[in-house]
């Protein structure tokens, strides 16, 4: 089993950092390897004052 490094916000202002196992990739599916990643200042202003983030299940 090979596993990922994953950072979720599980509540406003609140990131947690796990690992997780990497998923196999379904039909019409790609597995992409991140490399590197960044973050933009609207996505830190709707993390801190906005209060409503993306969910994404299966993760």
């Amino acid at each position: 089993m090979s596993t990922m490094n994953v950072l979720i916000c599980q509540q406003p202002k609140e990131l947690v950092w796990k690992q997780r196992e990497i998923p196999i990739p379904g039909d019409n599916e790609a597995l992409i390897k991140i490399k590197s990643v960044g973050i933009c200042g609207t996505d830190i202003h709707a993390w801190v004052e906005i209060n409503h983030f993306l969910v994404i299940h299966g993760f």
